[in-house]
């Protein structure tokens, strides 16, 4: 039997709740989600975050609004769509979370004759999410999803538009990572999965979509994609085209920073990659060839300043333009737990904005 495709829409607006300059949780004047979509919002999360974050004393107050973005299954069936808008009011934080990570299935058929048609014609078929964001002036936007793991024969394309109203109020933290599949394949195998093996690169296509606009104007569009041919039968220890390609790194993740709210944070990341020496890999010598090997590094990134030739509001317009605040990071690990140690650790002034506990839940280890 076949596994049913959906298209979902659904949107969520959140406002302010409580007189300027006081400390309250603010409200989703909005939440609508459509099956199997479901937009969950922890009331007792949001009064605590926003209470963890006002200790920190950042000026002007904001109420933080912590959001679920969760699916039926856990994940993604080929052929699905997702597409969500999201309204950051003035003086409020968004927080958007996933309930583990976003898992994109490939459609499944047994006990048809036409198997290897159908399988053919489902593995075709796009799982698809589309999330635009509105972060009006005196507003800050968080996005610190879950990984992105890709099962086999799947395919995923993701877009994210992101834009900020205000160049001297609005804030963004943005955090996009995924895996190179599931590794991990337990449970006690049946005729029809005795050849389970780890599903390590064993997707069709991952593609990503991160546009950032200020004022309008972009002034950030990072786009990804990785796509293969994969033989109809998977077998255990055959390398695919993108374990190659991408090796020795199975975990990647691009971070998105801009806004006064981040704006310490991005010099910090900015003056450690500038400190960080360009030295000689280490080396190892094979016993048996007496050949040197380079050894890789656990973890890799860099970092790139995010720039806009827009003049600020008020300004002379044939003055020189003006350098936003913002960062664009890459990081590619050989282990997830290496990117996620390295999130936890560097994005930590990101606690200050969303509280103690929603940042562990959001990147904790």
């Amino acid at each position: 039997m076949s596994q049913e495709r959906y298209s979902a829409q659904g949107r969520a607006s959140l406002r302010r709740a409580v007189e300027p300059g006081v400390v309250g949780a603010p409200k989703f004047s909005h939440l609508e989600g459509q099956f199997p979509l479901r937009l969950l919002t922890p009331h007792a999360s949001c009064a605590n975050a926003t209470l963890n974050a006002a200790k920190y004393g950042i000026a002007p107050v904001k109420g933080v609004g912590v959001l679920y973005v969760v699916s039926y299954g856990g994940g993604l069936v080929s052929g699905d769509q997702i597409d969500l808008d999201f309204d950051v009011g003035s003086f409020t934080r968004l927080l958007l979370l996933t309930q583990g990570s976003t898992k994109v299935y490939c459609e499944r058929r047994r006990g048809d004759t036409r198997a290897t048609i159908n399988a053919a014609q489902s593995s075709q078929a796009v799982s698809k999410q589309y999330f635009r964001y509105i972060v009006r002036p005196e507003a800050t936007l968080v996005i610190l999803a879950s990984p992105v793991t890709c099962f086999a024969k799947s395919r995923y394309d993701q877009t994210q538009l992101v834009d900020l109203r205000c160049a001297k109020t609005s804030s963004l933290v943005l955090v996009d990572w995924f895996t190179s599949g599931r590794l991990f394949v337990d449970g006690p195998k049946d005729l029809a999965d005795q050849d389970r093996i780890p599903e390590f690169w064993h997707f069709y296509l991952y593609r990503s979509r991160n546009e950032v606009r200020l004022d309008g104007q972009v002034i950030a569009r990072d786009c990804l994609e990785l796509a293969q041919e994969l033989p109809e039968r998977l077998s255990r220890g055959t390398p695919t085209d993108l374990s190659l390609r991408c090796a020795p790194y199975t975990c990647y993740a691009t971070v998105i920073l801009c806004g006064p709210e981040v704006e310490p944070l991005c010099a910090a990341l900015q003056r450690e990659f500038n400190e960080i020496q360009q030295s000689q890999p280490l080396m190892r010598t094979n016993s048996s060839s007496g050949n040197a090997q380079v050894k890789p590094d656990k973890l890799i990134w860099s970092a790139s300043p995010i720039t806009s030739s827009a003049p600020t509001p008020g300004s002379n317009p044939k003055s020189r333009p003006n350098t936003y605040p913002g960062l664009l990071v890459r990081v590619a690990g050989v282990e997830t737990d290496n990117v996620r140690h390295w999130l936890h650790e560097h994005l930590s002034p990101v606690r200050h904005l969303i509280g103690d506990d929603m940042y562990k839940l959001g990147l904790g280890i």
